[in-house]
């Protein structure tokens, strides 16, 4: 069949161009082979050897050195022209022809530049073929040949200074420089330094076969290099350097790397790790560790129960103790409380924290049982199954965990502090949790926080004396702490009035020392005093007291309050109580400042902690609801409305709170507020605790971090933390969830 005449050569012309532009080459020269043959002359003839030109290019970059040797050689038979003898030369040897290319070197010019190219690619050639390609070479250049094979020998054999040496024979002129300094640079590699590795293998040329040596290995040193390449590139270099600077098991480690990144099920993760398995069976030292990271992923995409699987491809017993931890550390991340606590205790019981710790292994078991008494505190018999039941009756209790936790690493304070603060969160368990906290102190008796810890926890178990003595050894080694000083002033008011018997000049030091620590109480403190010396001392330093309460800033509120209070406790007539009631109701007709009611919050609360009459409190409840929060400031908000927050005696505080709410929606501290309210107010619904949690939670996020601390620090004062917060968000079982919906 002949072959079609061609008429359109233009169009031709174009398509030609457009496939050379696009990297087609092969389409390329069938074009060109058509437009010469439509239109033979002689710049038709140049465009076919443009296109031979470029598809040879091509297949020699696809390393298909034969079939760009003939489109060489093709170029030849078109004839001569200017540079084209050079150019065939050069590239016969690259593509490894050496006596094709040695004979048209002989035809060129001594001083041609294509000469010393194309004798460089005959070197490059020679040195790949081994100690057989040294008859390619001309004779004079057989002595750099031995040179460089000589050098790589003793390289190989770790005679390193002795290669070094074998190399200065190579001069300037040699087509074998670019092979001194690949080799230099490879000497400086495996003597880890990779800096003259680098500076070696920089100075090297792209074309040439010592550049595509060393491209791998400054793969893997040279963080520039690598990022300039493409991602086809780096994935060649990347397996090519696999094969230079390891074996087998390092291309097996990507490939499992590159499952672990892109598989989601475990079933694939395996399978491609099945070969691998099989290969490093006998090898211990590879195959423990790949063990343990698909157990991780079997933990972390899998169930628990997948290890068995896992135990029996690696030929091992599903009851050997270490997977009693894989197994608990697997229930855990899954959600499963009771299945880690047996994975955990079955782990401790078979002592493999000996065999895996050594000599630290009692600390080690200390922290697992810690850590177990913790999981044992939140676990809720509710979700428990009914096929789980015999496991859960068996269970230690925390505190026994915590003991144990304490009897093996004696010096940590966290199950101390963890077990005391579990037996105070129940009232039944009063004298157990002043037994623990007792040992805590006991053990650590130069800690602030543990002995503010216990003195909180004797306050509100109406223990006063004890937490006046562990407030005071808590200041004494932390002088500077506002919070401390604050509570002992309330402590040493509090000893004035609940020791009736003790002497005036004992209760007359507890009102100075409360002065002296909190000035803050300073209204309370000359109340007080004037009640005290009116009923039992000095009528004049009465007098004093008083005159000096109604001078301080901000009490033209709080003064009558505290008056009214003071002189209920202490005796006062109830119609005199009432008329002063009335007055001092009467004189928030007026309006009241806001420092002035914040004052009056924060006399209130104290008086209601120290059990004040009701008239008094009523009275001043009624002023403040009437307050207004338009132009407050926000901190001063926050303190008035915290303190208002702990005084039981006043009703309806949710609602009054939420007015500051609408003009500070993002304020935590006001939620806190509403908070303590309704957590006293027995028609209160958990739901409705658990939605004030969540709202105080996600505000806390977006706080600076100075007001985190503040806020945390409010927490702590009220008995709270920010886990409890977040336990609060979800029901603990399903029942919960039903009945809190009645």
């Amino acid at each position: 069949m002949k072959r079609p005449a061609i008429t359109d050569v233009a169009k031709l012309k174009a398509k030609y161009k457009e496939a050379a532009e696009s990297g087609r080459s092969q389409s390329a020269l069938r074009l060109a082979r058509d437009i010469a043959h439509a239109e033979p002359h002689i710049d038709h003839r140049e465009l076919l050897r443009e296109a031979i030109r470029l598809r040879a290019e091509h297949l020699q970059r696809d390393n298909q050195r034969s079939e760009a040797a003939v489109l060489w050689r093709n170029l030849l038979a078109l004839g001569e022209a200017p540079g084209i003898r050079e150019l065939v030369a050069e590239n016969l040897a690259r593509c490894g022809f050496a006596a094709e290319a040695t004979g048209l070197l002989a035809q060129l010019p001594a001083d041609s530049p294509a000469r010393v190219r194309a004798l460089a690619s005959l070197a490059d050639g020679a040195i790949e073929k081994g100690p057989e390609g040294k008859t390619q070479l001309p004779t004079e250049h057989h002595a750099g040949f031995d040179a460089v094979l000589n050098a790589i020998s003793l390289a190989h054999a770790g005679r390193d200074d002795e290669a070094r040496s074998a190399i200065q024979s190579i001069g300037l002129q040699s087509p074998f420089l670019e092979w001194k300094v690949f080799l230099r640079g490879l000497l400086a590699w495996y003597a880890s330094d990779d800096a003259r590795a680098l500076e070696a293998w920089m100075r090297l040329q792209p074309n040439r076969l010592p550049w595509r040596l060393a491209a791998p290995l400054r793969f893997g040193i040279d963080a520039e290099f690598r990022q300039t390449q493409s991602q086809a590139a780096q994935a060649a270099l990347q397996k090519a350097a696999d094969r230079a600077t390891g074996s087998r098991d390092v291309e097996l480690v990507r490939i499992l790397q590159t499952s672990l990144q892109r598989d989601k099920k475990l079933n694939d993760v395996l399978r491609v790790a099945e070969p691998i398995i099989s290969q490093w069976q006998t090898r211990p030292e590879l195959a423990e560790p790949l063990r343990r990271t698909l157990a991780g992923v079997i933990l972390q995409r899998g169930m628990p129960n997948d290890l068995q699987r896992l135990a029996h491809r690696f030929g091992l017993d599903m009851v050997e103790p270490e997977y009693a931890r894989l197994l608990a550390v697997g229930f855990e991340r899954r959600g499963q409380p009771l299945g880690a606590i047996l994975g955990w205790i079955s782990y401790l019981q078979s002592g493999s924290c000996e065999k895996s710790f050594g000599t630290r292994h009692a600390l080690a078991k200390a922290m697992v049982w810690e850590h177990v008494g913790t999981l044992i505190l939140d676990l809720d018999p509710l979700d428990v199954d009914e096929d789980d039941e015999d496991d859960f009756d068996k269970l230690p209790s925390f505190e026994d965990c915590f003991a144990r936790s304490i009897e093996l690493a004696p010096h940590r304070r966290r199950p101390y502090l963890l077990r005391f603060e579990a037996l105070a969160a129940e009232p039944a368990w009063r004298k157990e949790a002043i037994a623990a906290g007792e040992a805590l102190i006991e053990q650590f008796p130069d800690d602030p926080k543990t002995l503010e810890k216990l003195g909180r926890f004797y306050r509100s178990s109406n223990a006063p004396s004890k937490a006046f003595t562990a407030f005071e050894r808590a200041l004494a080694l932390d002088p500077l702490n506002r919070k401390l000083r604050h509570l002992l002033g309330v402590l040493s008011l509090q000893r004035v009035i609940s020791g009736v018997r003790t002497k005036l000049a004992t209760q007359r030091a507890d009102l100075a020392k409360a002065q002296e620590l909190a000035p803050d109480l300073a209204p309370l403190v000359f109340a007080r005093r004037h009640f005290l010396e009116t009923t039992k001392g000095d009528p004049d330093v009465a007098a004093e007291a008083r005159e000096k309460l109604l001078a301080l800033p901000h009490v033209r509120l709080a003064a009558p309050f505290l008056l009214i209070a003071e002189g209920e406790r202490y005796g006062i007539p109830a119609a005199d109580t009432k008329k002063g009631a009335m007055v001092l109701r009467s004189l928030a007709k007026t309006g009241g400042a806001p420092e002035e009611l914040t004052l009056l919050a924060e006399m209130m609360k104290i008086e209601s902690e120290q059990s004040a009459g009701d008239t008094a409190l009523q009275a001043g409840w009624a002023i403040c609801k009437k307050a207004a929060f338009d132009g407050w400031p926000e901190r001063l908000l926050e303190r008035y409305l915290l303190a208002l927050s702990d005084v039981p005696a006043i009703s309806a505080f949710a609602t009054y709170v939420r007015k500051a709410q609408k003009l500070h929606p993002k304020n935590p501290f006001l939620v806190l507020a509403e908070y303590e309210a309704m957590l006293r107010d027995r028609k209160t619904s958990p739901w409705m605790l658990r939605g004030l949690g969540e709202r105080m939670e996600s505000l806390f996020d977006e706080l600076p971090r100075e007001r985190q601390q503040e806020f945390l620090e409010q927490l702590e004062a009220h008995n709270l933390s920010l886990q409890e917060l977040r336990n609060l968000g979800s029901p603990r079982s399903f029942l919960d969830a039903f009945f809190d919906s009645f």
